[in-house]
């Protein structure tokens, strides 16, 4: 997945796919690579960058998922609401 940082710069996160029957049903996105960004976003005055997504994330390959998750030394967090969804019930 491509996202666009302040800069205008194109950066990659990584992510993978589930697929059902065929078809691509979610994609979760790698939180290492989320906060790698964060951190490149993160301004010199500021206490910290937090980032709240509607995308699923996790950790490592093993893991079904995480809900979010905070680099503190780096002053950086992501958080993912994905999983409050009422649809996934």
């Amino acid at each position: 997945m491509e996202w666009r940082g302040s800069s205008g710069q194109v950066q990659k996160v990584r992510c993978r796919r589930h697929v059902e029957g065929g078809e691509e049903v979610h994609r979760q996105l790698e939180i290492d690579s989320v906060l790698a960004l964060l951190r490149g976003e993160l301004q010199a005055e500021a206490l910290c960058l937090v980032a709240l997504t509607m995308h699923d994330l996790y950790d490592t390959a093993p893991d079904l998922f995480v809900a979010g998750m905070a680099a503190g030394r780096h002053r950086v967090a992501c958080f993912s609401f994905f999983r409050y969804q009422p649809s996934l019930s």
